[in-house]
């Protein structure tokens, strides 16, 4: 009995099991519209819920770098760009993604790509923005920044300019600039045809204010047109940035110019001793050790030749020929000629009168006594020379003598007579005179011998 209550309960579970499964069924297959309807507010619901705690909202970032891509398209045509208004650089990108993806997100993640194989005809190349990596609902750029890389294109143009160099400020004191040499003269530039043929040359610039010594530095070069404008190099390839530029300083001195005349004038003529130049000092620059040892500087040679001449020598030299060697003309503290005038002038001949008592006899012997017996009061003597030098003469200068003892010798006479004798004045003179007697000057006189 107990056995068959068993069963019939294993058969009611199973029955309602399979009525369960029936109602199941049936409920899954009928009502479609309102299923499909359940299940779309069942997933708003769960946006709403997703949202509520991780909203989609929008976050700007700034300055966002454009990679340029392919831009041989346009280099290898010997084309040249420019990027305009600064359009490769994006002032404001929106991105817009759920909070928490926003939150990981920096202005390094955004991606802003102009590639040049869709550049425009109107020279424009759209700008592809993405986030990589990101699930981001929208990226775009703000509203005041430009969705395309704005472009000039021109020309590639290449020349080759000279390179100068200019010094500001002044060496120290008692020194001069020697040279100033840039190690290259010649630079090649290129860029857009437009901006190359504006530029003339290219220049550096070296500070000297105060050196001593020689200096080495490097310039940056910076480029000019024509009227000495100053250019932005902004787009123009140069071959070098810097340029090495050498410096070379000397000490200075200033030395005065000496004449040295050579030959003898015309006769009748003399040189006064007169060599005027001008300018009288020139300032010289070289090495310490070779300007202490010069104090002035000789100017002679041919030019000052004045063989022959009866009259005044004038003559424009260069300062340059007679510098000594390690030494250079300072510009402009000196000039580079110098005018020589040697003064020449006719010798004129003047009688003087020596009186007889100034007359001195030295070399008489002993035993004799000495008388000029002649009547004449004085002795005529002929000085020639310079006027100005006869001018300055002091006849008292004129010393007057007979050598007694010389006269004796040259005669052969041992003994003197008491007897007259003829024997010849001397006279000394200035050095710069000359004694233009044609025959010598006899004074007589008498001896007697001494009583003892």
């Amino acid at each position: 009995m107990e056995e068959l209550q068993n069963t019939k309960k294993k058969r009611n579970i199973l029955e309602t099991a399979r009525k369960c499964r029936r109602q199941l069924l049936s409920m899954l297959l009928s009502n479609w519209s309102l299923k499909i309807l359940s299940l779309a507010l069942a997933f708003v619901l769960w946006l709403l819920v997703v949202n509520l705690g991780n909203p989609v909202t929008k976050w700007e970032f700034r300055n966002i770098q454009v990679e340029l891509k392919n831009t041989e398209m346009l280099t290898d045509q010997e084309k040249v760009y420019e990027i305009l208004d600064s359009t490769d650089v994006l002032n404001k990108v929106v991105v817009q993604a759920n909070r928490d993806v926003l939150s990981h997100i920096g202005a390094s993640d955004i991606t802003a790509v102009a590639d040049f194989s869709h550049l425009t005809d109107v020279h424009t190349v759209p700008i592809q923005l993405s986030v990589p990596g990101f699930q981001v609902v929208d990226v775009r750029v703000g509203s005041d920044t430009s969705e395309n890389l704005l472009l000039a294109v021109e020309d590639k143009k290449s020349k080759n300019i000279p390179v100068q160099v200019q010094t500001e400020g002044e060496v120290a004191l008692g020194y001069v600039l020697s040279s100033i040499k840039a190690d290259q003269n010649r630079m090649s530039i290129s860029g857009a045809a437009s901006k190359v043929e504006q530029v003339a040359y290219a220049q550096v610039t070296v500070d000297i204010s105060g050196i001593k010594q020689d200096l080495s530095t490097n310039e940056s070069i910076q480029l000019y047109d024509q009227e000495g404008n100053a250019l932005d190099s902004e787009g123009i390839n140069k071959s070098a940035s810097t340029v090495r530029v050498n410096t070379a300083v000397l000490a200075t001195k200033e030395v005065a110019l000496q004449a040295e005349v050579q030959g003898e004038p015309a006769a009748g003529y003399a040189w006064t001793g007169e060599a005027a130049i001008s300018p009288e000092k020139v300032r010289i620059a070289g090495s310490s050790s070779i300007l202490s040892a010069i104090d002035h500087i000789s100017i002679s040679g041919e030019a000052l030749d004045i063989s022959g001449r009866n009259m005044d020598l004038t003559v424009s030299l260069p300062v340059d020929s007679y510098l000594p060697s390690g030494t250079q003309l300072v510009y402009p503290d000196s000039q580079g000629q110098m005018s020589v005038k040697i003064v020449i002038e006719r010798k004129e001949t003047r009688e003087y009168k020596i009186p007889k008592e100034e007359i001195q006899l030295v070399g008489v012997p002993e035993n004799r006594i000495e008388e000029l017996s002649d009547e004449e009061e004085a002795y005529t003597v002929e000085l020639t020379g310079l006027p100005r030098d006869l001018d300055r003469l002091d006849q008292t200068s004129l010393a007057a003598s007979v050598d007694v003892a010389a006269w004796m010798e040259k005669e052969g006479i041992s003994t003197l007579m008491p007897t007259v004798y003829h024997m010849p004045l001397e006279v000394s003179w200035p050095a710069e005179l000359q004694l233009s007697m044609e025959k010598s000057v006899l004074v007589r006189l008498t001896f007697t011998r001494k009583e003892p």
